[in-house]
C-alpha cells in the first residue's frame, strides 16, 4: 500500500493528546483503546463532569504508586522498575483526568470522532490510505464484469422482444393465408407456411414458429412479403 501522510500545524493541546492516545495503546496493548474506555466510562462524550470524577478517584486509589509494595522481596532494581511503571501509568492517569474534566475535553472528543494522527519519522501526521495496484485492478475488474452483466442482460431483453415480435407477424402472415374450403374445414388443425425475410417458417395450430432449413415445396400455400 501507498500511505501519502498529511501534515498539520498541532498545537501544544494537540501534542499532548496525541502522545496520551499512543501510549494508553501501547500500555495496554488495545489498537481501540481510549480515554473513556481508559477510565470504564461506557457512556464515552456523554460522560459528565461527575461520572468521569468518580471513574478517575475509583482508579487512582487502585493504581497509585504508593500501594506498590516490595512483600515479593524482589531484587531492588527489578522492584524500582515495576515500581516507575507504576508511576507512568499514573502519571497518564492523571492526565487522562484532567483533560476529560477541562475544556480540553471538546478537542479530545473531537478526534476521538474523526480519527487521530499517527507518529511516523517523529511527527504526527494523518495517513491517507491508498489502494495498492491489484486492490485498483480488482475493483475495476469486478465494476466491468457488473457492466457486462448489464449489457447481456439488456441484450437478452432487446433480443426476447424481437422474438416475440417475429413470432408475432408470423402468426398474422399465416393467417392471412388463402385455402380451399376442404382446407378451411381443418385450419385449426392445420401448419401455415409462411415466407419472411427470405426464410422459410412453419406456424404450427398451436401457435409456435419453426425455421425450416429447406424452400417450400411447390404448390404449397404460403405468405410471402409484401
Amino acid at each position: 500500500f501507498i500511505l501519502p501522510t498529511l501534515l498539520a500545524a498541532w498545537t501544544s493541546e494537540d501534542i499532548e493528546i496525541f502522545k496520551l492516545q499512543k501510549d494508553i495503546i501501547e500500555e495496554t496493548k488495545d489498537e481501540k483503546m481510549n480515554f473513556y474506555k481508559y477510565l470504564s466510562l461506557p457512556k464515552t462524550t456523554k460522560s459528565n463532569y461527575d461520572e468521569i470524577t468518580k471513574a478517575y478517584k475509583k482508579l487512582s486509589r487502585k493504581y497509585h504508586p504508593d500501594k506498590i509494595r516490595n512483600v515479593d522481596n524482589l531484587p531492588l532494581a527489578k522492584f524500582n522498575k515495576l515500581k516507575k511503571k507504576a508511576e507512568e501509568r499514573f502519571q497518564r492517569l492523571s492526565l487522562i483526568g484532567t483533560i476529560l474534566r477541562s475544556e480540553k475535553k471538546e478537542k479530545y472528543d473531537y478526534y476521538y470522532k474523526t480519527g487521530f494522527p499517527k507518529l511516523k519519522d517523529n511527527e504526527f501526521k494523518f495517513i491517507k490510505f491508498k489502494p495498492s495496484l491489484f486492490l485498483t485492478l480488482s475493483t475495476i475488474f469486478i465494476l466491468v464484469s457488473i457492466i457486462h452483466y448489464i449489457l447481456l442482460k439488456l441484450q437478452n431483453s432487446q433480443e426476447i422482444k424481437r422474438v416475440n415480435s417475429l413470432i408475432e407477424t408470423l402468426k398474422y402472415k399465416a393467417s392471412k393465408i388463402q385455402t380451399t374450403s376442404q382446407q378451411q374445414q381443418q385450419q385449426i388443425l392445420q401448419d401455415k407456411k409462411v415466407i419472411h425475410l427470405d426464410k422459410f417458417f412453419i406456424v404450427k395450430f398451436d401457435g409456435s414458429c419453426y425455421l425450416i432449413d429447406k424452400s417450400p415445396i411447390e404448390g404449397e400455400d404460403y405468405e410471402i412479403d409484401d
